[in-house]
């Protein structure tokens, strides 16, 4: 790009109006679903766990597509009156998920540690997700073979957490290993204040999003207080906020992945100039 349309595209890019950033992650999403299709075609030499990456960014993609959907007002007949209606509570709480997503990623594939420490890391988050299938599905007959498979893996598992070297981050939780499975030895708060992204700004957002997936007091006040109505100006600020926040999260993913592994640098570097130019403008916003 030469300097005019870099400075035209800057305009853009800044732009933080309603209807420019339901464009921006229209695109933004997309862009995601076509970094996953270019993966697939590409079938590049991994590691077993990270199969995993391309899941999780389907779940930031379809989430992201679904807010997508939302944010577009839906028209109600209400005693024979029409309401125009958006429900910003599901966005935020999608928005959580996409955080929660992308904090994921990040602590078990793209964090600047060892890789035996995240093959460690990997091995608990993957103990934890079975242990959870056995509590909750029970002694269904459907799942039987299934559970008996997982259970041999959750015990062989457990024995190489216990023997590896890094077993002493977690040694004073035992029983929570023992019991529940640890997902993660720190909070999602303790993985925003050690990851890429800007601390201040994210801790905010997480906190906020975290009180609408919970149904807390401030969540249930402020719906009271801003309604649902599509013409409410607190409801749309709320959802600005989420949609920025999404747009530097799906960035900052793929600019990450792009610098860890070589495969996504093949297909990235061959993005057109101003998508490339947009993953290092919104990384750049979303870090320190």
């Amino acid at each position: 790009m030469d300097k005019r349309e870099t400075l035209l595209l800057l305009e853009t890019l800044r732009k933080k109006d309603f209807s420019s950033l339901k464009i921006s992650l229209l695109r933004a999403s997309n862009l995601l679903f076509n970094y996953i299709q270019e993966v697939k075609e590409l079938n590049p030499i991994i590691k077993e766990r990270e199969v995993y990456i391309e899941t999780l960014l389907i779940k930031i993609a379809a989430a992201q597509n679904s807010i997508n959907s939302l944010v577009n007002p839906s028209i109600l007949d209400v005693n024979n009156k029409k309401a125009s209606i958006i429900d910003y509570a599901s966005i935020l709480i999608l928005t959580r998920s996409i955080f929660e997503t992308y904090l994921t990623l990040e602590y078990l594939f793209l964090s600047d540690v060892e890789d035996d420490e995240l093959e460690f890391r990997f091995k608990l988050w993957r103990m934890s997700g079975f242990m959870v299938r056995q509590n909750t599905i029970g002694e269904n007959p459907l799942f039987t073979e299934k559970l008996t498979r997982e259970k041999i893996e959750i015990d062989k598992t457990k024995r190489e957490i216990i023997s590896s070297k890094y077993y002493g981050q977690i040694k004073k939780m035992k029983n929570r290993l023992e019991t529940y499975g640890i997902a993660r030895i720190i909070s999602w708060t303790q993985l925003i204040e050690k990851s890429r992204l800007r601390t201040k700004l994210f801790v905010g957002f997480y906190q906020l999003y975290s009180n609408y997936a919970h149904s807390e007091f401030i969540s249930v006040i402020q719906l009271n207080e801003f309604g649902i109505n599509s013409d409410s100006k607190n409801s749309i600020e709320m959802i600005n906020s989420a949609l920025f926040c999404n747009r530097l999260l799906i960035y900052s993913a793929l600019y990450s992945l792009q610098k860890r592994y070589s495969y996504s640098d093949a297909i990235i570097s061959n993005f057109d100039e101003k998508t490339k130019f947009e993953i290092d403008f919104w990384f750049g916003m979303a870090t320190d």
